[in-house]
């Protein structure tokens, strides 16, 4: 029998490990490398050698980062080989400022390298696809980090839609409720305007309300938010989405934080308002998205605490909603 030595490899990994891992693992990036830079590569278009990384490039380190932690120098270089076409550089995760161990799970959920049971399945293991959390989908790897209805409550700041620049109608049998809230001029008054709409993007009903004291504009948004909520307790609506310009809003109802505040107060009648109504969810949308409540809350000191209907619309909105729904 031949004694193995320190150099030797046993399933294609080093079959021992020292203190510097990043000698010893070196010849990951050398093997990436030599596939990125051969011949075959070079006659590839933009589109092959695409397929050429995620395909074959990714499949070099999967294993050896399945069973080892890779030296962050080590998986800086290899992200590079790898990324290298992409003008935009983003290959920077080790350069986040979060926990190694989240950096790590982000890395291999990238790589494929996740024991979930359909990747499992890939390896011949038996073993059903399905969910063992949620037992109603497949366990892929965006399944169990992301759409899991189980995992869900771990992504309290994360809701569809956010961040959307543009309306979105809301699925059938909901309605889609903005709010947003101005300050004026002379600084003694804020205004609030709310509008909803169905699931065609039409005008069902809005309406204004005025505070006549000077207040911080967050804290406006804040009471603009338990205004569309108090009013939708007298509604009959099986389903809400509501949608606000103001991410710390959003931030602050999603968080567990107790807030002893002003703007805390609000935020916390909010929850409670929350936890009475039922399929009532709040995303955070960019300001291009949310025109038609930023005008209504523009015209609210003109219109002070004045529910709207269709047929009496304010001709300030008129264009905003035309446009809405033509785009």
């Amino acid at each position: 029998m031949r004694q193995a030595d320190e150099n030797s490899l046993y399933l294609g990994l080093p079959s021992t490990l020292g203190r510097n891992k990043s000698a010893v693992l070196g010849y990951l990036k050398d093997r990436v490398r030599k596939r990125l830079q051969g011949r075959e590569a070079k006659i590839l278009s933009r589109a092959g050698k695409e397929i050429l990384i995620k395909t074959v490039a990714q499949s070099l380190t999967n294993y050896a980062v399945s069973v080892f932690l890779l030296p962050i120098e080590i998986a800086q270089e290899t992200d590079q080989l790898l990324w290298r076409l992409e003008k935009s550089g983003i290959y920077t995760l080790w350069a986040l400022r979060i926990p190694p161990k989240v950096k790590n799970l982000i890395w291999r959920a990238g790589t494929q390298c996740l024991p979930t049971m359909c990747q499992l399945l890939t390896k011949r293991v038996t073993v059903t696809a399905v969910c063992p959390v949620c037992g109603l989908e497949e366990e892929s790897i965006i399944h169990c980090l992301v759409t899991c209805h189980v995992i869900e409550v771990s992504w309290p700041g994360f809701r569809a839609g956010d961040g959307a620049e543009h309306l979105i109608c809301p699925p059938e049998n909901s309605v889609k409720i903005n709010v947003d809230a101005a300050l004026f001029e002379d600084g003694a008054r804020a205004g609030v305007g709310v509008v909803a709409r169905d699931n065609k993007g039409l005008f069902i009903e809005g309406f204004t309300k005025i505070f006549n004291e000077a207040l911080d504009p967050t804290l406006v948004e804040a009471m603009g938010v338990r205004e569309a909520l108090s009013w939708l307790k007298e509604k009959m609506w099986q389903r809400v989405l509501i949608e606000t310009d103001c991410l710390t809003v959003v931030q602050a109802l999603c968080s567990q934080v107790k807030m002893i505040s002003l703007f805390g107060n609000v935020i916390n009648e909010c929850k409670n308002v929350l936890k009475e109504l039922r399929n009532v969810s709040i995303c955070f949308v960019k300001r291009l998205a949310n025109m038609v409540a930023h005008s209504l809350a523009r015209v609210s000191i003109l219109f002070p605490d004045h529910i709207f209907s269709l047929g009496d619309v304010p001709t300030e909105l008129l264009s905003y909603l035309v446009a809405e729904f033509a785009g």
